[in-house]
């Protein structure tokens, strides 16, 4: 993966998500919190990946800059990278150096997919635009092949301060319909607890295999912890993050995201 030359872009969407890439995962201050919450996702992801994978067959729903498509078509998956936005998947171009990527413009309200075709589906940060996630993710489930695994990260609604509603505390998600899609903070419409996110999963028939928490204020910088962690190096920072994530309560109250790993119950098919 290769970033492009940013004095050639010209698209606004090509600069957005370039000055994305510069700041999140081709960051070259590697003590920078943006930089650091982004690779401690991308890193879990891919992690999950190579653990709970049966088959290379990978769709990477609302794929943005393209990060996970194109890392994992490096290491050999087949991918097929979905964003609405055909802007979008002509910067991920942009980036391809190897592997096997194809590229397909469509809404997750219409995936252009046969059933059971894929060994694992990606949707990172797309959840909490959507007026009614259970209909995604049941679309979802659909796509997944026998022994097929959903891997999800999502903000995790249970983090002090966070300033949004869970999905619970929504009344009337039809007024969220005009709202959906929207790129970055401004279009999250509600937040998943880890207890929501779970019994969504559940209840399109998937099974959960794991679940994390990740991203405490360490990696994060807030809750005032950016005036402590900054003079740390790394190593101390990432060993402090994963001590405070698994405290009882403080690491739900704490962690900036949430990763869950869903499959196919045993007996069921999609």
């Amino acid at each position: 993966m290769k970033l492009p030359d940013k004095e050639i872009l010209v698209h606004p969407d090509h600069l957005f998500l370039c000055e994305h890439d510069h700041r999140e995962l081709h960051n070259l201050s590697v003590l920078d919190f943006m930089r650091m919450i982004y690779t401690t996702r991308f890193e879990l992801v891919l992690r999950a990946v190579e653990r709970w994978a049966r088959g290379k067959q990978v769709l990477d729903v609302g794929c943005a800059q393209g990060n996970f498509s194109l890392t994992l078509a490096e290491r050999g998956y087949a991918v097929i990278a979905l964003d609405l936005r055909p802007s979008f998947l002509r910067y991920l171009r942009l980036k391809h150096e190897w592997g096997q990527v194809h590229c397909v413009s469509a809404s997750i309200e219409a995936f252009p997919f046969r059933p059971n075709l894929f060994d694992v589906v990606l949707l990172g940060e797309v959840i909490e635009h959507v007026a009614y996630p259970e209909r995604l993710l049941q679309h979802l489930s659909q796509l997944l092949a026998p022994g097929g695994i959903l891997i999800l990260t999502t903000p995790n609604g249970e983090r002090f301060h966070t300033g949004l509603p869970t999905l619970a505390d929504i009344k009337d998600r039809k007024e969220l319909v005009a709202k959906q899609f929207k790129p970055d903070a401004d279009g999250h419409l509600f937040l998943l607890t880890r207890g929501e996110l779970e019994a969504l999963v559940r209840e399109v028939g998937l099974e959960v295999a794991s679940h994390e928490l990740f991203g405490t204020p360490w990696l994060t910088g807030r809750l005032m912890a950016r005036y402590v962690a900054r003079f740390l190096p790394v190593g101390a920072r990432t060993f402090l993050d994963r001590l405070t994530v698994n405290l009882p309560i403080f690491g739900q109250r704490l962690a900036e995201g949430q990763l869950i790993v869903a499959k196919i119950r045993e007996g069921d098919s999609p």
